[in-house]
């Protein structure tokens, strides 16, 4: 087999691995690497190191109302087997997530600022799930440690974003009301004026992509029902991103058969 032969093969079977593994979607969790709230005690949120489709990622949390704990996989757990993958850019399909079909939110009142209250009381399901995205965005990971004023403030914006009325962690509470871990006036400001300005930079949304669990449907219509956290995860943040590091054995792989090549054609030439 020539040269251009044997690359067109390996690229067809680098192509159609990247494939299959977009068409699989299933989430296990690893270790939970970003601490929020003592890491353990009380609400939790920040990000957790997971395999999506075995790629690391991580995963941030835009749900209060359900456990943070997803699945670890075999052979104690199977992981989230089926998972809902949503975009979220403008006019993408939130049919399948946990909040898409919300109509009716909690009141959001930042002291002193009617405007940015506005923005985010007038803001739909997509819109707050892009708010949302942008805090992600804003979160400090590499602080140690990371449970800290900032990061916890930025965590209970995004609760605040993603709080249909009457959704509590805890049902059975009365009033039901969201969990207290930092304040979030500063990081609710932040997006909302991100969001209203129509020069900010939204182009990166388009890679951001919201997981939720599969059977969180089959559980009746309550938004308290069954099911795990949902989540939000950055492709672009992936500590190993897959295809990338199938790519490079292919181009090493291109390169090594250039140069068998190469000697080749020298050797016949001599």
């Amino acid at each position: 087999m020539n040269l251009s032969r044997l690359s067109g093969a390996l690229l067809t079977l680098v192509i159609f691995g990247i494939n299959a593994n977009a068409t699989s979607n299933t989430l296990i969790t690893l270790s939970n690497d970003f601490k929020i709230n003592g890491n353990g005690t009380g609400p939790n949120g920040g990000g957790t190191s997971a395999l999506l489709n075995g790629v690391n990622i991580e995963i941030f949390c835009d749900d209060f109302a359900h456990s943070m704990w997803v699945p670890y996989g075999p052979p104690t757990y199977t992981g989230y087997t089926d998972v809902n993958i949503s975009n979220l850019t403008n006019g993408s399909d939130l049919s399948l997530t946990r909040f898409g079909g919300v109509t009716s939110w909690q009141t959001v009142t930042i002291s002193g600022d009617a405007t940015d209250s506005s923005t985010i009381n007038s803001a739909g399901a997509l819109a707050r799930y892009q708010m949302a995205a942008f805090l992600v965005m804003q979160y400090h990971l590499s602080d140690t440690p990371s449970d800290n004023a900032y990061n916890e403030g930025i965590q209970e914006a995004i609760w605040t974003l993603m709080d249909p009325t009457g959704l509590s962690a805890d049902p059975t509470a009365t009033p039901n009301t969201l969990p207290n871990i930092g304040d979030g006036t500063n990081a609710l400001k932040l997006a909302a004026q991100w969001y209203s300005n129509p020069e900010s930079d939204k182009s990166f949304l388009a890679n951001f992509q919201i997981l939720t669990e599969a059977s969180v449907y089959s559980c009746g219509t309550d938004l308290k029902c069954g099911g795990f956290q949902e989540q939000l995860y950055d492709p672009m943040m992936t500590a190993t991103p897959e295809p990338r590091a199938q790519l490079f054995v292919v181009l090493g792989l291109l390169g090594f058969c250039a140069i068998r090549y190469q000697k080749k054609c020298k050797k016949a030439q001599s």
